[in-house]
């Protein structure tokens, strides 16, 4: 990065000759003397005269900040208020953007949208002080000249919302920029409009911490009620990356997860919120269209708490809330959409990290479970007077002070951090065998942690390889879950009742098959080592086909296509033969005949039945004895 990245934003001053024109200008037209004057010339002109004259004031504000003729300096590039209150530059008009609203810049500085056909007089006081308006269009304001006026111009402008920009960090190309809603810091962009709003000010750009703070901070985190050292090193690596969310390519969404009283709550409430500077919901009330609002234009951190599923109502809120998750989780995601009411729409494209605390640990979808990263929590050894005492010091030491200089060493080797996670993503991919996305973001933690709460300056490759290998120590790779094969064991672990002339008796269907397949009574467990009876290999196989499945021939498996019991199971359409198709023991696709006369178009699988001890190879019986 170049130096200007801890630079603010303090754009040229503008070419005061022209603000003295315009003040010169304006002045001239409140002298009341000339009221009654300009009025009448007004009311004469047709509507292209009075575009170009109120084009001649509002242009004044347009361009780019380093360009503008007569703009007041500011330091986010939209015009702010004068210091006494009064009007010092009119509004912007941004344009008409996709979803058939009117953009502006108010006067105050902030983004002001409007259905087109709901600009009326009330709108356009929001837009410029009264006094701006009389100045136009006379003392007795005509306000539906004035509206008809803005309309048109807006109708005459396309404008791009995805040039608008809120608070939090932002990535264009190698550059990156933070702006608090007041101050935009690093490399900006030029051509997007940082929006005015209440300044939050997390200390990017201040002083930094100094390696005794860090220090203090890091030690007492690590003694904490994390589960292994590892769940340490990514709470510590999410809290300092959160605030500069919006300049990661890929997101990290953390699950924190321990039983009832194992600390969550309180390191949430002790260090990830103050540390982050996130926004603090709970999830058994909150949906996915108030975060949304609440986000707004911003890039923040968000922890949801209170993750539960005790109802079904909770498990639904909590499915879409990890599917809203999943859609930020990269620069790459796609865009999401929400309806107006005026007949419009609105994006919700965010730029936001997303860290979830619940007791319960499981995620049933597979695409979620392999983006989110673990922190597990286990019942502190402290006694009560030394969680208290823990307790104490923590609420004195992770005040806003140092949080703010830990934010400003952190936003100081962000570009550092950056750069590690992509030297360390290629040596933990062949550690784990995890994509390269969950790799990616694993590593953004590690980097974190070791760029800021370590300190270390460039390490070596040797490092790197150590310092992972002792980290997988602690924190067992979580399985890269692989969803064909998740489907196909929910219909193998699918109890079916076996009917014989004189019992009854409940299996699975993978027992079932495994029974046919060794001729023996013998269960998955090995418990069990009877011949079948013929009987019973005959009831087996016609109960089977009422399941649309069949020992096919050795090991294999055919599994029919479009089966109303399999579509029930699985809870799925007919399209479930794709993805059995997709399974890395597929063999083929072909007509099976099942009982009788029955046949169907079915799919041939391995891989799924146990072969006997003898027929196993080396690796096969290798990898048995491992695992």
């Amino acid at each position: 990065m170049k130096d200007s990245f801890q630079t603010p934003y303090e754009p040229p001053k503008p070419a005061l000759d022209s603000l003295a024109d315009l003040r010169a200008e304006l002045a001239e037209i409140r002298n009341p003397q000339n009221i009654a004057d300009i009025k009448d010339d007004f009311e004469k002109m047709s509507i292209e005269e009075r575009l170009h004259k109120i084009n001649e004031i509002i242009d004044v504000s347009e361009g780019d900040p380093s360009e503008q003729q007569g703009a007041t300096p500011t330091k986010n590039g939209v015009p702010p208020n004068s210091e006494d209150g009064s009007l010092s530059e009119p509004f912007k008009i941004l344009g008409m953007s996709d979803d058939g609203r009117a953009n502006f810049i108010s006067n105050s500085g902030r983004l002001v949208k409007y259905p087109l056909e709901a600009i009326n007089k009330d709108k356009l006081k929001v837009l410029a002080d009264i006094s701006f308006w009389k100045n136009i269009y006379g003392q007795k304001t005509q306000w539906e000249e004035a509206t008809n006026d803005i309309i048109r111009r807006v109708e005459n402008k396309d404008f791009d919302e995805s040039t608008v920009r809120g608070r939090g960090a932002w990535r264009d190309g190698d550059k990156i920029s933070y702006h608090d809603g007041a101050v935009t810091t690093g490399e900006w962009d030029k051509g997007k409009i940082y929006l005015k709003l209440s300044r939050e000010d997390i200390g990017v750009g201040g002083e930094q911490a100094s390696p005794d703070l860090i220090n203090k901070v890091k030690n007492i985190i690590m003694s904490l009620s994390f589960d292994t050292k590892s769940d340490a090193v990514r709470c510590m690596g999410w809290s300092v990356l959160a605030p500069f969310c919006g300049a990661l390519m890929y997101r990290p969404s953390v699950l924190l997860t321990g039983e009832s009283g194992t600390g969550k709550t309180k390191v949430q409430e002790l260090f990830m919120r103050p540390m982050s500077n996130c926004i603090w919901a709970d999830m058994r009330v909150t949906s996915t269209a108030g975060i949304r609002s609440k986000i707004g234009k911003d890039n923040r951190a968000v922890i949801f708490d209170e993750a539960g599923k005790e109802t079904d109502k909770m498990k639904i809120n909590f499915e879409e809330i990890l599917a809203f998750v999943r859609s930020n989780y990269s620069t790459n995601s796609p865009d999401g959409f929400k309806g107006t009411k005026e007949g419009g729409y609105t994006s919700y494209k965010l730029n936001s990290i997303f860290g979830i605390a619940s007791t319960d640990p499981s995620i049933e979808n597979v695409q979620d479970e392999n983006r989110i990263l673990r922190i597990h929590f286990k019942f502190s050894n402290m006694t009560a007077q030394e969680w208290q005492d823990t307790e104490a010091t923590l609420n004195s030491l992770i005040t806003k002070k140092t949080c703010d200089k830990i934010r400003a060493y952190t936003w100081k080797r962000l570009p550092e951090i950056l750069a590690l996670a992509e030297r360390m993503v290629h040596v933990a991919r062949c550690k784990t065998n995890r994509d390269y996305r969950s790799s990616y973001a694993d590593m953004l933690l590690m980097a974190a942690y070791l760029t800021v709460w370590k300190m270390i300056d460039k390490p070596t490759d040797a490092e790197i390889e150590g310092t992972l290998d002792e980290y997988y120590k602690f924190q067992p790779v979580e399985e890269n879950r692989n969803e064909t094969r998740e489907i196909i064991d929910r219909l193998m672990d699918e109890v079916i009742e076996i009917i014989h002339e004189h019992s009854r008796e409940k299996i699975t269907i993978l027992e079932c098959l495994t029974r046919i397949y060794r001729g023996t009574t013998e269960s998955i467990d090995g418990l069990t080592d009877r011949p079948l009876e013929g009987f019973e290999t005959r009831d087996y196989k016609q109960h089977l086909a009422r399941y649309g499945v069949k020992l096919y021939s050795d090991d294999k498996i055919a599994i029919a296509g479009n089966h109303h019991m399999i579509k029930k199971i699985l809870g799925v359409s007919e399209g479930y033969m794709k993805i059995f198709k997709r399974f890395s023991g597929y063999v083929e696709s072909k007509t099976v005949a099942y009982s009788g006369d029955t046949s169907r178009y079915s799919v041939i699988i391995e891989g799924i039945i146990k072969k006997r001890d003898g027929e196993l190879t080396d690796d096969e019986k290798l990898q048995r004895i491992m695992f």
